[in-house]
């Protein structure tokens, strides 16, 4: 008994003729396959094997463009913050309430203070980094940009 699949293909000589005569009279991949009763993947691989050319595809006919509408997108201008920010330099913080990085606790502002010297931060307790705010509400207001009203 031999070793041959049970779905497995014989292609004799008479069958390699059909798909040679079939290939040449421009027959497509998925008709061959229908013939023979395999898949279509297996009769475009046996014409491979076989060194039969893959015939170019017809060019397309270029279809009339419609024309596009044109799109006016109003202009609105922006609007004017009807809030006072009132936001604090690095001067304003207090030396008092100023911590460093060994003091600095959950509840602290870590807004970095006087760049270029021994590195302070504002210490200001309104604040809590477990809940994702690290820093007082008024350098919150200089470290996040407010998102913009979508159209």
């Amino acid at each position: 008994m031999t070793n041959i699949p049970p779905n497995s293909f014989d292609w004799s000589d008479a069958r390699v003729a059909v798909l040679r005569q079939m290939h040449a009279d421009g027959a497509s991949g998925g008709d061959i396959a229908k013939h023979f009763g395999i898949t279509r993947n297996a009769a475009i691989g046996k014409t491979s094997r076989m060194g039969l050319r893959r015939r170019a595809k017809a060019p397309a006919r270029p279809r009339p463009r419609q024309p596009r509408a044109e799109v006016i997108i109003p202009f609105t201008p922006p609007t004017k913050r009807t809030e006072v920010i009132m936001d604090i330099t690095d001067a304003d913080v207090p030396l008092a309430q100023r911590v460093t990085i060994m003091q600095l606790q959950n509840c602290h502002c870590r807004w970095p203070l006087e760049p270029g010297k021994a590195v302070t931060y504002c210490g200001a307790t309104d604040c809590d980094v477990e809940k994702g705010v690290p820093y007082c509400p008024s350098h919150a207001r200089r470290a996040f940009m407010p998102a913009r009203p979508r159209a």
